[in-house]
């Protein structure tokens, strides 16, 4: 299966507990392209109780995620984003004439939110 990341992130609030999550974080999201093919992503620890994961969206429409974790704040959440314009490697930067990928989360668990 792919990987796909870029600069959009999903951003989660979790707390890691006793949990080392330099060392011992497993923490996967798993998206969903329109056309059903399946990237799964590693998440991260961002510091005190903040985790992200990274989305690529090359494909216009709408792409669902869900996420597994060994945090039960992050393990099985899940979600929808709708990509309006595909993202590429090389157009990287927001311009009036280079619109990033616009994405609208509904989630359901833990708080999230994408920048």
């Amino acid at each position: 299966m792919p990987l796909h990341s870029s600069r959009h992130k999903l951003a989660f609030t979790a707390d890691p507990g006793t949990l080392n999550p330099f060392q011992d974080l497993r923490f996967q999201v798993s998206f969903i392209r329109p056309d059903g093919e399946v990237s799964i992503a590693d998440g991260y620890y961002d510091g005190h109780t903040s985790f992200k994961a990274g989305a690529y969206c090359d494909t216009v429409g709408k792409w669902e995620w869900y996420s597994n974790a060994n945090i039960p704040d992050l393990d099985g959440l899940s979600g929808t984003l709708s990509s309006t314009h595909p993202v590429f490697p090389e157009n990287c930067v927001s311009t009036p004439t280079n619109p990033i990928s616009s994405l609208t989360i509904t989630a359901i668990g833990s708080s999230t939110s994408v920048t």
